[in-house]
This record gives structure tokens, sequence and C-alpha cells, in this order.
């Protein structure tokens, strides 16, 4: 069964009572944290008992709790008392939160919750209300992970890992060679950042705590890339281990722990051809390790089993592909471990199969043009459960339309497929343990986020969190209006577009253009949007139309589009596309063909340089964080698109953009972070050099020590307004 932590930092589960009055939508308000606050979903859990903790961020931290839910009778009571917790917390550490925030982790049987709290890990008991202090150090503890038995708790300092058992209250050393560049039990960062999407997953309890798998990295060899804060008054030195596309990755080997014989054993990768272990998950039988493994150009993929005791791994299949391939999270075992359910993109899309435990394929259990939900930043995955006892699967799907996300079964035969989500938007579930009910959690454009409790046909049982419509109503967001625009040849891109409430066709209104383009990275989605672009509803407001559209390889559509740009990302096919749907907003009567302007993040501020350095189809852009060099990026990222500069030099240099920069058109605002060690300021410095060479006029916003994205309310709220003076200057 597929159990999910929603990682939202959330409390209690009956909707709150608001006054519901208009609301005077300014940056300000769009950053104070009352309309995440308001519409963000509850975190819930499932239980091993099939019961479901939930927790709900929509009252004040005052008056927040953690509640059960039986979902077969419905009953729901409060799991302990907040303000005891508080207080007991209250006696370990110096500043204590108004409640529990959601922990880090949970044991299987919900009775046990994981936290961490200035530097240190805590373990807190939900029936009686009572911490256990796992570290009281002057060092910081990272990267906890609780057994599902709830019996250990392990932790990294310094780089060495460390177990406590919580029955003993006994700390033990699992590791003693930690040091600056050697790793164990957390991850290196391009592992963090590319391959496990920004969670601390360098360690793998067995389903019964009695073994533990771990990573250990060599950073030594490893790109050190530095930066400067601007204090003290000698500015303090940031050093970071990021591996530059062409330069050497960390090292990475797996291990296996005993935790009954305190034995450690290391797989053993001796003839295996690999870059990068890209999963680790341990089958049911507790006795075996399922590893996937990558080469260098990312065009094979392996999956091992590997013996716990002995350490060797016995390969089961492969999956390649002449782009590139991807891992994924969706390996799920049937019948102890003699079968299981695997995710791959051979025929073009995403399906599923299901194999033999020796790699023998049984059948598809999915097909078609279309495809599964695959595993990105920010989906886990496209199985949301699977029961055993009705041999029935349980998946999310592109299939009702690339801009949804549909929830659908089947059975393992193929056979008997059906949608059980109605709505239009955007699903995911979770499947309880046991099979009798599924969680979706739901949203559209233009409905906040919901939780309700389902039965396997998809019939409703319960609404445990409804939308808060009313408040969103009171927003006074305009509604997003979904359509396509053809290509050249003939593909519908997918696009949505924000018009001013008093929209009138007999006028003529300036466009911004929103972009991202990066591979399956989509932003056209019926889903409630994310706050990275509610400030369109303040551009509509000053009289633009913004448009968001998605060139092919950014659909997610399939395998097939994605490949499109292998060798060749954020260049000519990309463009072609751009240069496409320019040509369709200019076609609109009610559009000003001389006052169009583009903008986007990352990818998109990426998309955005080579849009007004390659055309002049803008009068104005906005580039956020923008890659100007695939030289400048990581090895994960950068080479399964783009390979090794050494393999694709003619590549690297025709998607190289300091070079156009010579030929900007239109005025330009560059922002970047200068601690940000995702896209590194490298980028926005060579491009502004460039810029200078050619005596090229533009603008600049530096944020002092922000990373990649903004977290602080003062830098998102600064950038909002420049944004808004910029286009009122130049749009």
């Amino acid at each position: 069964m597929k159990k999910r932590l929603l990682w939202i930092i959330a409390a209690m589960i009956t909707a709150p009572v608001y006054a519901q009055t208009n609301v005077t939508l300014t940056p300000e308000y769009l950053y104070n944290g009352e309309i995440k606050q308001r519409t963000e979903a509850p975190s819930y859990f499932w239980t091993s008992q099939n019961t479901i903790i939930l927790y709900d961020t929509r009252v004040a931290w005052s008056e927040r709790s953690y509640q059960m839910l039986n979902p077969q009778s419905g009953e729901r009571f409060t799991l302990f008392d907040m303000r005891t917790a508080i207080a007991g917390l209250q006696k370990h550490i110096s500043s204590a939160p108004p409640a529990l925030p959601w922990p880090e982790g949970l044991d299987a049987s919900g009775s046990l919750a994981l936290f961490s709290f200035e530097g240190d890990v805590f373990i807190f008991h939900f029936k009686t209300s009572q911490w256990t202090r796992v570290t009281a150090t002057s060092d910081e503890e990272m990267a906890p992970r609780l057994a599902p038995d709830g019996k250990k708790v392990v932790y990294v300092r310094h780089n060495d890992l460390f177990s406590y058992d919580l029955v003993s209250q006994k700390e033990t050393r699992i590791t003693s060679d930690g040091s600056s560049t050697l790793l164990n039990g957390r991850l290196s960062w391009v592992y963090w950042e590319e391959i496990y999407d920004r969670e601390e997953l360098g360690s793998f309890w067995s389903d019964d705590g009695s073994l533990l798998a771990f990573y250990k990295f060599d950073e030594s060899q490893v790109d050190d890339v530095v930066f400067q804060d601007y204090k003290p008054a000698v500015p303090a030195l940031i050093h970071q281990r990021y591996p530059k596309t062409g330069s050497v990755n960390p090292i990475a080997t797996l291990h296996c722990r005993n935790m009954n014989t305190g034995k450690t054993v290391a797989v053993d990768m001796t003839g295996l051809t690999y870059e990068y272990i890209v999963r680790v998950k341990w089958l049911p039988d507790n006795k075996r390790l399922a590893m996937q493994t990558m080469n260098r150009s990312q065009t094979e993929l392996n999956l091992y089993f590997v013996d716990a005791a002995s350490g060797k791994p016995t390969r089961i299949l492969s999956e390649t592909n002449s782009g590139f391939v991807r891992e994924h999270n969706d390996l799920y075992f049937l019948k102890g471990g003699s079968e299981f359910i695997w995710s791959s993109q051979r025929s073009g899309y995403t399906h599923l199969y299901h194999y033999q435990s020796d790699g023998r394929l049984i059948r598809p259990v999915t097909s078609g043009t279309w495809s599964v939900q695959m595993t990105t930043l920010y989906s886990k995955g496209g199985v949301v459960g699977i029961d055993e006892k009705t041999q029935t699967l349980y998946y999310q799907s592109l299939e009702k339309s690339s801009i949804e996300r549909h929830i659908y079964s089947i059975r393992f035969d193929g056979k008997n497929k059906k949608r059980l989500s109605i709505k239009d938007g955007t699903y995911d579930a979770t499947l309880s343990p046991d099979g009798r009910f599924l969680m979706y959690h739901h949203s559209s454009a233009d409905t906040p986020p919901s939780l309700t409790l389902h039965k396997p046909d998809g019939s409703i049982k319960q609404v445990i969190a409804a939308a808060d419509t009313t408040y969103a109503r009171t927003l006074g967001f305009v509604p997003y209006r979904f359509f396509t625009i053809a290509t050249r040849d003939s593909f519908p891109m997918p696009a949505m577009m924000l018009r001013p409430a008093d929209f009138d066709s007999t006028k003529k209104y300036p466009v911004i253009l929103h972009v991202y383009g990066g591979p399956s990275a989509p932003q056209v989605n019926h889903r409630w949007p994310k706050e990275t672009i509610m400030p369109h509803q303040l551009w509509v407001r000053d009289g633009y139309i913004v448009i968001t559209v998605d060139n092919r390889s950014a659909t997610g559509i399939s395998k097939i589009l994605e490949n499109t740009v292998v060798r060749m990302q954020a260049s000519d096919g990309e463009l072609r596309d751009l240069e496409d749907a320019v040509a369709w907003i200019k076609t609109r009567s009610f559009v000003n063909p001389e006052r169009i302007g583009i903008w986007g993040r990352s990818g998109g501020g990426t998309f955005t340089l080579l849009a007004m350095t390659r055309t002049s189809l803008f009068k104005a852009g906005v580039a956020v964080a923008p890659l100007t060099s695939w030289h400048y990026y990581d090895t994960k990222y950068g080479e399964a698109t783009m390979k090794t500069p050494q393999e694709n030099p003619d590549g690297y240099l025709k998607t190289d953009l300091n070079r156009y920069a010579k030929n900007l058109s239109g005025r330009l605002l560059l922002v970047h972070g200068t601690y940000d060690d995702n896209v590194h300021p490298q980028n926005t410095w060579h491009f502004v050099d460039e810029l200078i060479r050619a005596d090229k006029r533009f603008e600049m916003m530096m944020y002092p020590m922000r990373k990649h994205t903004f977290t602080d309310t003062a830098a998102k709220l600064h950038l909002c307004k420049t944004m808004i003076e910029f286009w009122k200057r130049n749009l």
C-alpha cells in the first residue's frame, strides 16, 4: 500500500469561521500569509491501523490540534492536549512554538512523532504527551529518520551517522569516517536537488526496523563553489560542493546496517557500471534491498535486488532510452516481493508494468497514447495505491487532459479501467492500508484545495476539509481561460489566459507572456495557483492580459515530446513554439501587438533571455534567476538532455546565451539572489558583463544572500513591487 506524507506545515480539521468581506488585493496582502493559510489542505497520514492523523493550518496557531479520524465510523477525536505538549517542550528548548507543526516523521502506528528543534532531535509520544529528547548537543543533528516500528531513530552529526534506541535510551555510532567531504546518511547537494527533489533521504529503514540502508558520498573531488556574504566586516565565505557539467560527481556507495547485530555491509558494486544510485527501497521480506542505478549519460537505468546480509546485487531489469531515462518512485511489491509494479517510458509514454521478481514481464497494466503521472519535483509518482485482494491498482493520469490530473483504477490484468475522479482540475490520492478508502486531494484554477474521503469505486464517503470557495470569491481573482495554440506543424500548445475584470474586446491590451519551458515541467495547470504566479492577478488589475503557454517539450504529455530537446535544450525547438505563440497572440483583435512582454523564473528566466536575444518580439521582459550557460549548471540535470560538454560541444556553444547578449532587444530586468545555490549568480554576472561590453542598457535587482527560491516576505514583496513598477515603465 502506498503511504504518502503531504509535507505541508498545518493544524485541526473543521473549517474555521472567518468574517467574509471582499479583500483589497495588494502586494502586501499576497504575501502576508493569509491566502496560503486559508487555501492549504490539511496534512494527513494513514496509520497501519487504517486510521488517519489530520492536521489543519486554517486555524490560528493557538487553536491548532492533531486529530485522529476513523474512516469507517467517521469518529474524530483530538489526539492530545496541545498546551500540555508545548509546556513539556518548553522544558527542553529556549523558545517553543505556539503549537507543534507537522512532524518530520511518524512511526507506522501513528503513536510517535519526530521533530527537530534548535538543532536537536525529539520524539513526542501521542498517548502520554511525553517528550523524549534524543540529542542534547551543541552540534546540529541533521536528516533524522524514525524507524517504522518506533523503536529507533537515526540522524547525522558532523557527517557521521548515529542511532538512538528509544527503549534503552542509548546512542550508537554507526560510522566514524565522516568529514567535510565524506557524508554518511545525508545527501550530497546534487542528489538532494536533482534526484530526491529536495527531500533529505540519506537513509532508509526496512519495514520491521531491523535493517538500515544508507548512502555514503565522497565529495572530495567535486567542484568547490564559494559564496560571499555581506557580513561581518570581513565577509564570511560559504562553500558548496557542486558538480558542474562535465566535471567529477560525488562518488556514491550504499551500505546496509543490521540494527540487531551492529554489522554494516557495503553493497558490492564490483563490475557494475554506474554513475548515480538514484533510488533505494526495501523489499517486504526485510532481507533484500531494491537499488536503481544510472549511467553518466543517463541513457540506462538498472534495477537490482541486493541481499542485505552479503551486499551482493542481482540485476533484475534495465530501462534504456536514446535521449535520457528518468528515475522514479513507482516500484511497488506484490505477493511478499515475488512480483512488482514498475513504471517505464519505453513506449514513448509513461505506463505501468507487472513483473515477476526475476525481471520477467507478466504484462503491461496501462497502455495508450497518454501518460501516467511521472515522478517530478511536484509529484511523488503515478501509483497512489494497490489493493492486492481485489487485484486493483489506483493511479494518477493525464489521460483526460494534459493540464489536469485524475485518479483511475485498473485491474492488474489491464482490464476494467475506470476514471474515479469527476470534477475538472487536479487530483492526487492515497489508499488506506486495507484498501477500503481513498483520500482525494483536489483543486482547480478557481477552487482551493480540499480533502475528501472516498470508497474504492470513487463514491464519496466524507468531506474531510472542504474548499473555502467563499474566501476564494472574496479575493476577486479573475478566472483563467484554458485553450490551445496551434504551432506551425499543428501541435496544440496548452495555454491559459487572465484578462482584466472589465475586459472590453474593442480595446487593445498589452500582454505579458509567462514561460518556463523545461522538459516535462508544465506551467499550464488546472489547479489552484502557486504563490509564484499570484502576482499575475495584480497585473490584470493594471490593465494587462497575462498568458501562460507550454512549449511541447514542457507539457509532460509524452517522452517523445520531452526528447525533442535532447542535446539542444533551451534553443531552437522551444523558441519556434514560442514564436508561434506570439504570432497567435498578435492576431487577437484585443491585443496591442507592439506591447508584448515576457517573464519567467529559473528555466523561465533562461527562456526569457533566449526570446529577447534571438528575436525582436518583446518590448520588455523580466528574467529571474536565469541559467545562461549549461557549463554553469549541475551534472545530473544539465547532462540529462545536454550530455557532457566533451560529448556535445556544439550544443553547449549554440545554447550559450551569453554569446547572444549583444543582440538584446527590448527592456530587460535581471533578478538574482546572491546565494542562489541552484542556478549560481555567475550566470547573471556573465550575461551582465556581455551586455556591458555591447553597451546595452538594462535593469538589475540583486537580492543579498537569497537562494533560488525567495522564502522571506521582505524579498518576495520587494520583487513583486519591482516587477509591477517595471511593467508600468516599460510596457
